[in-house]
């Protein structure tokens, strides 16, 4: 009887835990790598390596003649030997990047939250985590981007006052120096922490060293990659291999490429998360204003991603410039050429979704520092992405290197969920006087 009361109770408290949610995460992921398969890819080469080289000869040859993620590649020679510990740490990692969004932008610790950003994560593309192989691709993108995410949680601590425990500084110093092997991880952890050092300078916020020290790290990581020889050596192996011709190819070309490539992934095709962040942009915008200008403005983005991306095969039936414009994108972007005005048209299309976008940013939240924040992380994700603009492997490297851009529009769908939230709580309050 004592028993089965005890069970009752530790049902009824997970039940009604406002964590439930991360729970059910917690076991589903767990359920889905019970079921992945590995031994393909990168992951068996890097199985094989250690039969072949010492670990230190092994960094040592890959700086010299690959790459500069040497902390990421130790680790991943290691787990790749041993497939079900990475399978256990790969669960928490999927965890810790649930956890860190929920820290930081769900202060009140919403039930309906909790629920939704596991939710948003698992309508993330599959290929995201194993195009090169599943252990390679997570521990190359994913890892580095749940710890850096743990790290920024300082920032959120410092912002609000927060104590932070000695032995947290350790944990988020360790997070950073993971996340910063990985370049494009290494420039948003450099943009944040440096942006907000600045803000806290301008601001008159108390500085605390830490914020300082990661961004410092940060930027010794930057030049550590710039000044390994094996990045050179790649990308040379790289341009002969993916793109011959790509060092001959003017600098507005390659930042055209990598602005039309980045936006076409999430506005020209089927993109699940785009499409629930510009539904909430849409409810946001209709529950805050009854001006007709700004609900206009929310129902572009939606507007042009259901044409162009989701029922793009009923529109081009009907609207034939619609296939034109989505097959526009080519090994050389979308193929501007001043002489020719309708080459601009999928260009001018991208950035107007853009510039929707951000006004509505602007003025869903009420406050206007949690504006310029959403903007702010929008930003960061695209130039994450945009970066790969100066890489000959900006096609081959498939669709791994817009992890850190999905995560950032995970992250706004949050914000924007979290303020939809609040104007239903604000709306029943109304009601009820």
């Amino acid at each position: 009887m004592l028993r089965s009361f005890k069970k009752n109770n530790i049902y009824l408290k997970i039940s009604n835990s406002s964590n439930l949610g991360l729970y059910i995460f917690l076991v589903l992921v767990s359920i889905f790598h019970l079921f992945i398969q590995l031994n393909w890819g990168d992951d068996v080469c890097f199985y094989q390596y250690l039969n072949e080289y010492s670990m230190s000869s092994f960094l040592i040859f890959r700086w010299q003649t690959w790459s500069s993620r040497l902390v990421i590649e130790f680790f991943l020679t290691l787990f790749s030997r041993v497939p079900s510990l990475w399978k256990i740490l790969d669960v928490l990692i999927f965890m810790l990047i649930a956890y860190s969004i929920k820290t930081m932008f769900n202060l009140k610790n919403s039930k309906a939250i909790n629920f939704f950003i596991p939710a948003l994560i698992m309508i993330l593309p599959l290929e995201l985590f194993y195009s090169t192989g599943w252990i390679a691709t997570t521990m190359n993108y994913s890892w580095p981007l749940a710890f850096g995410l743990f790290s920024f949680i300082s920032i959120k601590k410092t912002i609000l006052k927060e104590e932070i425990k000695w032995y947290e500084y350790i944990l988020y110093v360790l997070s950073a120096f993971y996340a910063i092997n990985q370049e494009q991880m290494c420039i948003i952890v450099l943009m944040v922490y440096a942006t907000f050092f600045i803000y806290f300078l301008i601001t008159k916020h108390k500085v605390k060293k830490f914020i300082l020290i990661q961004s410092f790290l940060a930027f010794l990581s930057l030049i550590f990659i710039m000044i390994c020889p094996g990045n050179s050596v790649r990308k040379a192996k790289s341009t002969a291999y993916f793109f011959d011709d790509f060092d001959k190819i003017p600098l507005l070309r390659k930042l055209e490429m990598g602005f039309s490539s980045t936006l076409f992934e999430f506005i020209m095709k089927p993109n699940f998360l785009f499409t629930v962040f510009c539904i909430l942009i849409v409810l946001c915008i209709f529950l805050k204003f009854r001006n007709s200008f700004y609900r206009l403005i929310s129902l572009i983005p939606i507007t042009v991603i259901l044409i162009f991306g989701i029922f793009y095969e009923l529109f081009d039936e009907i609207f034939k410039r619609v296939k034109s414009v989505r097959e526009s994108l080519t090994k050389y972007g979308t193929g501007i050429t001043p002489s020719n005005l309708k080459s601009f048209i999928p260009d001018i299309i991208l950035a107007i979704v853009c510039a929707a976008v951000i006004i509505c940013l602007y003025k869903i939240f009420n406050n206007r520092k949690k504006s310029l924040l959403a903007i702010f992380i929008l930003s960061v994700g695209f130039i994450s992405r945009l970066v790969m603009s100066f890489s000959p492997t900006i096609w081959g490297s498939i669709s791994r290197t817009f992890t850190f851009m999905y995560a950032s529009i995970l992250i706004c769908s949050v914000m924007l969920f979290n303020e939809l939230l609040n104007y239903k709580i604000s709306f029943s309050l109304k009601e009820c006087n």
